[in-house]
């Protein structure tokens, strides 16, 4: 078989509402919750199937018996309702994420603005020039493309690669910024700041899964399904119902990657939640955070309102 014809066998085909409701109820997805009316709505009007079937994944499925494949206990509201929590936390910490942005972006003003000697072009020439040539036509490229950009265009064409470090921050990425927050560090010899510097990478992977749509959905850890043959379902399981709001609060970010697009939120346990854990290890970066920056972000209080997981997203 050719790689052609096994790209076409892995093709999924197009599903009308009607049809994908249809599917997932062909996977044991009940309607109880949400009526197939409203769901229909919901699929047609609020979001579309590949996005809420994959909370889907919170959820075991029977292994074994006449249904065999089918997810357990699973119904399309609990579905709607994750994608009403992802999209209620992913606006609770996107503006979180942007004054972390600002206030780090001000803390570095006030360390230059302060060093003697430290004239502001000095160390952004330094820095492009401690730059191999990947990561400086990376930086440039960045810049080149806010020429005839309407807002910042008039910047890069006054400053024309001469730029001070007030400007230079308002042109690069934040995952740029990132960077020269680091060089400044290792250049100024400021432990606090190459601390702060992997701060703000986690704050870089919370923002990008935000502000790119990414399923906040943190997969139930290490909970093995086998089959029970008399009953054709797992035994030994987790409950993972309430594994998945568990997950929000047991996530740890992992390093993110060069670049701003793609990163995701990964879990730190590849196992069950036990007794002991440390409850939300979000809180910790909350902490270190706010003695960094100044900020107080509430991470701790989700904005969780009934009302509107009942009008689904």
């Amino acid at each position: 078989m050719t790689s052609d014809d096994a790209s076409i066998r892995a093709r999924k085909p197009k599903l009308t509402v009607d049809e994908q409701i249809d599917h997932l109820r062909s996977k044991g997805v009940t309607f109880d919750l949400c009526p197939e009316e409203d769901a229909r709505e919901t699929l047609s009007e609020k979001t579309y199937y590949f996005k809420l079937a994959a909370y889907r994944v919170l959820f075991d499925k029977r292994v074994g018996g006449e249904r065999d494949g089918e997810y357990v206990g699973l119904d399309f509201g609990q579905l709607r309702d994750l994608a009403a929590i992802d999209h209620m936390l992913r606006y609770t910490l996107l503006p979180m994420t942007l004054d972390i942005e600002h206030f780090a972006k001000a803390k570095l003003m006030r360390e230059v603005t302060e060093r003697v000697g430290e004239d502001g072009y000095s160390i952004v020439a330094d820095y492009l020039a401690s730059l191999p040539k990947k990561s400086l036509d990376i930086r440039n490229g960045e810049i080149r493309r806010l020429e005839n950009d309407r807002y910042s265009g008039n910047l890069v064409r006054r400053y024309d690669g001469a730029y001070p470090v007030w400007v230079f921050v308002e042109l690069i990425s934040f995952g740029g910024f990132i960077d020269f927050y680091r060089f400044c560090a290792l250049k100024w010899d400021d432990r606090g700041m190459r601390k702060e510097h992997y701060l703000l990478k986690q704050v870089k992977a919370v923002r990008n899964a935000c502000a790119h749509g990414h399923r906040q959905r943190l997969r139930a850890r290490g909970a093995q399904r086998r089959p029970d043959p008399e009953r054709g379902r797992p035994r030994a399981c987790g409950n993972r119902t309430e594994q998945a709001g568990e997950a929000f609060e047991n996530v740890e970010l992992k390093g993110p990657a060069d670049n701003d697009d793609g990163l995701r939120l990964q879990g730190a346990h590849q196992r069950n939640p036990q007794q002991g854990d440390v409850p939300y290890t979000g809180r910790r970066l909350h902490r270190q955070i706010r003695r960094a920056f100044g900020l107080v972000c509430p991470i701790g209080l989700f904005p969780f309102r009934p009302g509107l997981l009942e009008q689904g997203v």
